[in-house]
């Protein structure tokens, strides 16, 4: 499995990764983001001890680096952060949820433009965070505009699996 080959290097692999998001540039700061994000989804459940560790650093990015040069990386880390909540699952996140969910808000509201590749990443993020917090049945018995897109991702989702069997 890829746990089997990420988990023994997991630990000097992120050491490494956020000392280069800390003190780099924007494009080190964005691989960087790219290889934490890849661990947290080979490691699954085992990434669990580095998220509390790693979800106010990659916060922290989200809510600063606002400007239009760091829309790259603001994308990155919304993936990032999407990606390792779904990863260690809705437990850990639950901390984390609300003000993730402002964040993401509040940079879909102001700060993205007409063809801004930023809403690709919002989007993509509000996916997993759907999959992550409802169930496809919840949602189903549930139905209300605000969870509709949910559903339509998560249908879309199983219609794209049944296909690649």
């Amino acid at each position: 499995s890829p746990q089997d080959y990420v988990i023994p290097y997991m630990n000097e692999a992120l050491e490494k990764a956020f000392a280069l998001i800390k003190d780099s540039i924007s494009i080190v700061k964005e691989n960087a983001m790219s290889c934490i994000s890849a661990i947290s989804e080979s490691a699954k459940e085992a990434y669990i001890s580095y998220y509390d560790i790693s979800m106010p650093i990659l916060f922290n990015i989200l809510t600063t680096h606002d400007k239009k040069e760091y829309k790259q990386l603001r994308g990155q880390t919304i993936e990032c952060i999407t990606l390792m909540s779904y990863s260690v699952g809705i437990q850990h996140f639950a901390k984390y949820a609300k003000d993730v969910i402002q964040a993401m808000i509040l940079i879909q509201t102001n700060s993205v433009e007409e063809n801004d590749p930023l809403k690709s990443y919002l989007l993509s993020g509000w996916q997993r965070l759907c999959l992550l917090t409802v169930s496809y049945t919840h949602l189903r018995a549930h139905e209300t505009g605000r969870n509709l897109v949910c559903r339509l991702l998560l249908e879309k989702k199983k219609k794209i699996y049944k296909q690649s069997l």
